[in-house]
């Protein structure tokens, strides 16, 4: 795990090309799976699975929202740019 976390840090130093991320970051994830003790065990209480499954679900509708929002934008309220305008960003986000 360690090898892991000092591979990915010194990538990002040198610039490393994106495909290396991807395998230090595997191998991350695969030796923090391997852990079998008291932290893995906090992670399987129901509140932090709960935590998972909606914040998956969320990444996984996250892309067909935001093109619709896109869409929906410039056809209807026409704008273009990559920004909404401040004040209707701010009532969508508290709807």
């Amino acid at each position: 795990m360690a090898a892991s976390l000092l591979g990915i840090l010194v990538a990002a130093q040198i610039g490393a090309p994106e495909p290396l991320y991807v395998v230090l970051f595997g191998a991350l994830i695969y030796a923090l799976a391997g852990l079998a003790t008291a932290r893995s065990a906090l992670l399987t209480a129901p509140v932090f699975v709960y935590l998972g499954e909606v914040s998956y679900s969320i990444y996984m509708v996250c892309v067909p929202v935001a093109e619709g929002v896109r869409e929906h934008r410039t056809q209807n309220l026409r704008t273009s740019g990559q920004t909404l305008p401040l004040p209707l960003w701010i009532a969508l986000t508290l709807a």
